[in-house]
């Protein structure tokens, strides 16, 4: 595999700079005794996306920006780019699988962009995207794989950091891996001594599969309630970012995502949809072999676009 042109610092500082006025600065909700959640589905659209989204869109030439955008996304992407596409005057088009949330697809409309619904899988969807770019002369852009959408992801973690001097371990979802890799890329640069662990579905664990295997590997089904992870493998643009900065992955059941919905909420008054709470279900399966007392803990919590299909009860 060709390795890609890291993120650095910079690009991510300079991210946050470029996206200020543009994104809501999240807050930190402590929901143990030095265990904090950043809310990411405290952002516009409920879902940490608009930050890749923004400064992507910011760094394309005037012309491209005036043709408008083409991505696939599942749901939290296509939001994201919807809303910032709205905001800055750039035409969206978003292809999404027909069986996205309901919740994700009126979510996306509502914010001006064109929604096609094609097939079940990412490569349904990316054949419609290559072939609506071509004719309609589109740029494409990646939700993951994308080194401007990294970048911005990212920002996210310097706002941790400004509250936060001393990390000791950070929980983030992982499914393209553009969250993951732009917060893991922040974090380790500001402070090297941090655990940094990936969170992934049992049934879309890609990642985890890679790291053990040295290989990529490729799910075609990926299956978990947590919709918003189920991208069929980590990015090229991801994977140096990530084998660089990850020290762990867990991979978590849905039973134990749905268990961590329902104790936010009850604890915190917090919904977060099953991706969102992914990050909250790994900590709360890795302090039972480890001992988190004196840590400072931070999970990611990066979306609450809940939908009924979502049992919490």
């Amino acid at each position: 595999m060709i390795k890609q042109s890291q993120v650095n610092i910079h690009d991510i500082r300079e991210a946050k700079k470029r996206i200020k006025e543009y994104v809501v600065r999240t807050p930190l909700i402590e929901i143990e005794s030095n265990v904090y959640m950043k809310a990411e589905h405290k952002q516009v659209t409920k879902s940490f996306k608009p930050r890749g989204a923004c400064n992507a869109l910011l760094k394309l030439p005037a012309q491209a920006r005036q043709k408008g955008v083409i991505t696939r996304s599942s749901g939290n992407f296509a939001q994201g780019l919807s809303y910032m596409g709205n905001k800055l005057g750039v035409p969206v088009t978003v292809v999404m699988p027909e069986n996205a949330p309901n919740a994700k697809i009126e979510g996306t409309k509502k914010w001006g962009a064109k929604v096609l619904l094609k097939g079940t899988t990412h490569d349904e969807a990316q054949a419609l995207v290559d072939e609506i770019s071509e004719i309609e002369n589109l740029t494409k852009m990646h939700p993951f794989n994308d080194n401007h959408v990294i970048a911005g992801q990212g920002t996210a973690m310097l706002e941790i950091c400004e509250e936060l001097k001393n990390i000791d371990i950070f929980f983030c979802p992982l499914s393209g891996g553009g969250l993951m890799a732009g917060c893991a890329a922040a974090l380790k640069h500001i402070n090297p001594n941090a655990v940094v662990v990936a969170v992934e579905p049992e049934g879309a664990s890609d990642y985890k599969n890679y790291r053990e295997s040295g290989q990529i590997v490729r799910i075609t089904n990926p299956k978990s309630v947590a919709d918003g992870l189920l991208a069929p493998f980590v990015g090229s643009r991801c994977l140096p970012i990530l084998d660089s900065n990850v020290d762990e992955v867990i991979c978590v059941s849905d039973e134990s995502i749905i268990k961590a919905m329902n104790w936010v909420r009850e604890e915190k008054g917090e919904l977060l949809e099953p991706s969102g709470a992914a990050s909250i279900a790994a900590y709360l399966k890795y302090k039972t072999n480890h001992d988190t007392d004196s840590k400072c803990v931070v999970c990611l919590a990066s979306g609450g676009n809940y939908d009924d299909r979502h049992n919490v009860n």
